[in-house]
């Protein structure tokens, strides 16, 4: 169905691969992009949940008084005579690259694999410093904070060490249950959100709490 073009109050008029359209303040790009039946891939985007942009497969480029840019469109907000190109050379070549070092990351998950080939990608030219199959988008940490409120598991390292786990690697540790009390419960945690898979650093130390199935997550 067209959008409504008649700029009521709290609508910004941008324009995506020359077509413009008006969008309510506060839209993201990639959100923009669902309304005007333009499709932006994306690994790590998830609907009820903050957008992370870590994944960066959702780039597209946008014109700026500085010139051209390349930004991750589920956190990029809507601005007014905002121009966005969402399939230009420049970005098809960059998600080619970003999507090479998602499978150096990642160089286990047949759901990357799958995913990378759909966009021309077979194989990665940089080096394979892990094994296993998380691509560190940090969806699984965002939903047991915002959705789970448990906040019982995070981020932790940095770069090739960086991975998902308890506080402290402490597999007895949880949050609190709620205000009301001090008992605390095994960390309970969303299998299928993750677009590869549950980290391996979680595996036999969670519970598992089953949500609606991200698109790309592990089957």
């Amino acid at each position: 169905m067209a959008l409504d073009t008649t700029g009521p109050a709290g609508e910004l008029t941008i324009t995506m691969n020359g077509r413009s359209v008006e969008i309510a303040t506060g839209t993201s790009v990639l959100e923009a992009a669902k309304q005007m039946g333009v499709s932006i891939p994306t690994l790590c985007s998830y609907a009820g949940v903050s957008p992370y942009g870590a994944c960066r497969v959702c780039i597209v480029e946008v014109e700026t008084p500085r010139g051209a840019e390349l930004v991750a469109s589920c956190s990029y907000p809507v601005e007014d005579d905002l121009v966005v190109h969402t399939d230009t050379d420049r970005v098809r070549e960059s998600r080619r690259t970003i999507l090479e070092l998602l499978l150096a990351q990642a160089p286990d998950s047949p759901e990357l694999v799958e995913f990378a080939r759909g966009f021309g990608v077979s194989a990665t030219p940089f080096e394979t410093e892990n094994t296993g199959r998380c691509i560190m988008c940090g969806l699984c940490v965002n939903v047991c904070d915002e959705t789970m409120g448990r906040s019982a598991i995070g981020i932790f390292g940095r770069g090739a060490a960086r991975r998902v786990t308890t506080p402290f690697d402490d597999a007895r540790s949880s949050a609190p249950l709620g205000p009301s009390t001090s008992r605390r419960s095994r960390i309970v945690v969303c299998g299928r959100t993750s677009p590869t898979t549950m980290p391996r650093s979680l595996r036999g130390r969670v519970s598992i709490w089953r949500i609606p199935r991200h698109p790309h997550a592990s089957r």
